[in-house]
C-alpha cells in the first residue's frame, strides 16, 4: 500500500517562515496596542483606530486574491505559497480588527463582522490543514487523495487486466475471479479498509498447476494492487466528504463577513462613529 514507507514529517522552511511572519506580525500588532490592554480608552473612532480599520480592510481584500491566484497559474509565487499568505494575512486582519475595535464592540453590526470574520480565519485555518497536510498525513500522495479521476481510470485499466488474464488461463484462476475478485469491485465506493475483501489469494495456491503458475502470480499482484487502489478511493472520498463540510462552513462565513464589514463602513461613513 502506498502507506508502507512512510518517512518521519518534518516541517519545511517555507512553512517555517511564513509561520515566523505569522507569530512576529501577531506579537508586533499586539504590543503597538498595548496601551489598549492596559485599558487607556482606545477607540475605532480617532485617528490610529481608522487607520488599523483601514489596514484590516486592505488585508482581508488581499486575501481575496488567492481565489483569483487559483485561476492563473502563470502569476507569480506558487499556489501553496500564496496559501500560506491567504491564511497568515487573514490571522493579522483579524487582530488588526480587534485592536482597531479597541477590545470594545457597542456595535451590533461591528460586532457581527468581527464575528464573521473569527469564524472564516478559523474555517481558513482548518482548510489549510485539509488541503496541505492531510492527504500527505494520510497517503504521502497528493495526487491518490486529490485526483480521484486517476483512481477510477487504474480501476478500470486493472479490472480489465485481471478479467483477461482469469479469462485466457481459466480453470482455477476463473475461480479466483469468480470468488474473490467479484466481490472486491462490488465494494461501495468509500468503504473503509476494514470492509474490503482480502486480496490474499493464497487458499487458491494449492490448486495451481505448473502450466499456469506465472499467470497465477501475475494475478496475485494485480489484485493486491487493486484492493491498494480501493484503500486509497476511500481515502479520498471521506477527504472529499471533509472539503465539502469545510465548504459549508468557510464559504458562508466568508460572505457573512463581507456582507457586515460592508455595512459596518458605509454605516460609520454615514452617520459617523457612535
Amino acid at each position: 500500500m502506498p502507506t508502507k514507507n512512510r518517512q518521519p514529517w518534518r516541517p519545511s522552511r517555507k512553512g517555517l517562515y511564513w509561520s515566523g511572519l505569522l507569530v512576529g506580525g501577531s506579537v508586533a500588532v499586539f504590543l503597538g496596542s498595548s496601551e489598549c490592554l492596559l485599558g487607556r480608552g482606545c477607540s475605532g473612532a480617532d485617528g490610529r483606530g481608522f487607520w488599523l480599520g483601514l489596514v484590516s480592510t486592505l488585508a482581508l481584500a488581499f486575501t481575496l486574491l488567492y481565489s483569483l491566484r487559483k485561476d492563473r497559474p502563470k502569476m507569480w509565487f506558487s499556489l501553496e505559497q500564496w496559501l500560506y499568505s491567504h491564511v497568515v494575512v487573514g490571522v493579522i486582519a483579524l487582530e488588526l480588527a480587534i485592536v482597531h475595535s479597541g477590545y470594545w464592540l457597542s456595535d451590533t453590526v461591528a460586532a457581527l463582522a468581527l464575528l464573521f470574520l473569527l469564524l472564516t480565519v478559523l474555517t481558513g485555518v482548518a482548510g489549510l490543514f485539509l488541503v496541505y497536510f492531510l492527504p500527505q498525513s494520510q497517503a504521502r500522495s497528493e495526487t491518490a487523495v486529490l485526483l480521484p479521476g486517476d483512481l477510477y481510470s487504474r480501476l478500470s485499466r486493472l479490472h480489465d487486466e485481471i478479467f483477461t488474464l482469469c479469462s485466457e488461463s481459466g480453470g482455477v484462476l476463473l475461480t479466483v475471479y469468480n470468488e474473490l475478485v467479484i466481490p472486491l469491485y462490488a465494494t461501495p465506493i468509500g468503504a473503509g479498509v476494514e470492509t474490503l475483501p482480502s486480496a490474499d489469494v493464497s487458499p487458491w495456491a494449492g490448486r495451481v498447476t505448473d502450466e499456469v503458475s506465472e499467470q497465477f502470480m501475475a494475478l496475485a499482484a494485480k489484485v493486491e494492487e487493486a484492493h491498494d487502489v480501493f484503500h486509497l478511493l476511500g481515502k479520498s472520498m471521506r477527504f472529499q466528504w471533509w472539503m465539502r463540510g469545510w465548504l459549508l462552513l468557510h464559504v458562508p462565513s466568508t460572505i457573512g463577513l463581507v456582507v457586515f464589514t460592508v455595512v459596518h463602513i458605509v454605516a460609520m461613513t454615514w452617520y459617523g462613529a457612535p
